[in-house]
C-alpha cells in the first residue's frame, strides 16, 4: 500500500510520462512540507485546539514491470523504456563533448542535466550541460565553449531548425556561487530540488557537487530521502594533467571585454527578461538562460491534479 507522499510523487512525475520504480519512490518521495503546500497533510490543530481535517489523496495507482503510475497510464512504462535507450545513446555523445570542455582551465565541474539526467530523453531532446567555472572567468568560459559549438554548428537551431543531439549550454555559475535557494520560483520548488539532486557530474575533480549539497540543505525539506547522484566510475571523466593542457587567459581586461561582447549578442528576448526574475539571470557569477522556464506551470498542474 502506497502512502500519500508516494502517491503525490507519482502524480508529479506523471507530467513527464515517467513511471517510478520502488527505489525511486523512496528517493524522491515528497515531504510533509510539500503536501502541506497544496493542502494535503497531516491533521493539524487550530488555535482553539480543534482538529482541522486536511484532504486526503484519492489518486489510484497501478503497477507493471516494477513501475508505479497513475491508473490508466500504463502506456508510459513503454515510453520510459524507449526514452532510456535514446538517453543512453545521447549520454555517450555528452561524454565526448565533456572531455573536450574539461580542457578549458576555467572549467571546474561539468554536469549533465534536465531530461537526459533522468534518462527520459526524446529523440529531439538537446544534450544539456550545467557548467561550474572558476570565479572571475564565467564570461570567458562561456565565450570559448559557445564559440566552439557555433563553429561546428552544434547549438540548438544553428541549422535554422531544431537538430538532434544539439549541445545546449544555458546554465553557468562560478564555484563561489553555489547556493541556489534564491532561484526557487514556487515554495516549495519541487522541480529545482529534483534538478539539483539528479545532476550527473561527469567531470568534478574538486568535488564541487558535494559542496552544492552542503550549500543547499533546503533540498532535504522537499526531498528528505534524496541523495547526491553517484555516477558509475566508468562513466566519469577522470582528471589528468592533460585536462589543463592549454594556458589560461585570466586577465580581468579579457573577462570584461568578452562580457561586453556577449551581452550585445544576447537575443532581445533574453535581454528583456534578464534579471527581471530567476528565469534569466545575467551577472558575473551566474549566467542562466531559461526563458521557457515551466516550473510554476508544472507545480500548478500538479496541485490541480491532487485537488481534483
Amino acid at each position: 500500500m502506497l502512502n500519500k507522499h508516494e502517491k503525490a510523487t507519482i502524480a508529479y512525475f506523471d507530467q513527464f510520462d515517467f513511471p517510478l520504480t520502488e527505489a525511486e519512490l523512496k528517493r524522491w518521495s515528497f515531504s510533509e512540507f510539500v503536501l502541506d503546500s497544496v493542502g494535503v497533510g497531516l491533521n493539524k490543530s487550530s488555535s482553539c485546539g480543534r482538529s482541522l481535517d486536511m484532504p486526503s489523496i484519492r489518486i489510484e495507482i497501478e503497477s507493471k514491470q516494477g513501475f508505479y503510475f497513475l491508473k490508466g497510464r500504463e502506456e508510459i512504462v513503454e515510453i520510459r523504456k524507449q526514452r532510456y535507450i535514446i538517453a543512453d545513446q545521447k549520454f555517450q555523445r555528452a561524454l565526448k563533448f565533456a572531455k573536450l570542455f574539461r580542457l578549458l582551465p576555467s572549467v571546474r565541474m561539468i554536469a549533465v542535466c534536465n531530461s537526459l539526467a533522468f534518462s527520459n530523453a526524446r529523440t529531439t531532446s538537446d544534450i544539456d550541460f550545467f557548467i561550474v567555472t572558476r570565479p572571475g572567468m564565467i564570461w570567458l568560459t562561456r565565450f570559448w565553449l559557445q564559440a566552439f559549438l557555433r563553429l561546428f554548428r552544434l547549438r540548438p537551431h544553428d541549422h535554422g531548425v531544431s537538430i538532434e543531439d544539439a549541445i545546449c549550454l544555458s546554465f553557468f555559475t562560478t564555484s563561489d556561487n553555489l547556493d541556489f535557494n534564491n532561484l526557487q520560483i514556487t515554495k516549495p520548488d519541487i522541480y529545482l530540488a529534483l534538478w539539483l539532486s539528479q545532476l550527473i557530474t561527469v567531470y568534478d575533480p574538486d568535488n564541487i557537487y558535494n559542496e552544492i549539497w552542503q550549500r543547499n540543505t533546503w533540498i532535504k525539506d522537499i526531498l528528505p530521502e534524496a541523495q547526491a547522484y553517484n555516477l558509475a566510475p566508468q562513466r566519469r571523466i577522470v582528471y589528468t594533467a592533460w585536462s589543463k593542457v592549454f594556458i589560461p587567459l585570466t586577465c580581468d581586461f579579457l573577462e570584461k571585454t568578452l562580457k561586453k561582447i556577449q551581452k550585445k549578442l544576447l537575443p532581445d528576448s533574453l535581454r528583456t527578461m534578464a534579471n527581471q526574475d530567476v528565469r534569466v539571470v545575467v551577472n558575473d557569477k551566474m549566467l542562466k538562460f531559461h526563458s521557457n522556464d515551466r516550473r510554476e506551470e508544472m507545480y500548478n498542474k500538479w496541485r490541480k491534479k491532487l485537488n481534483n
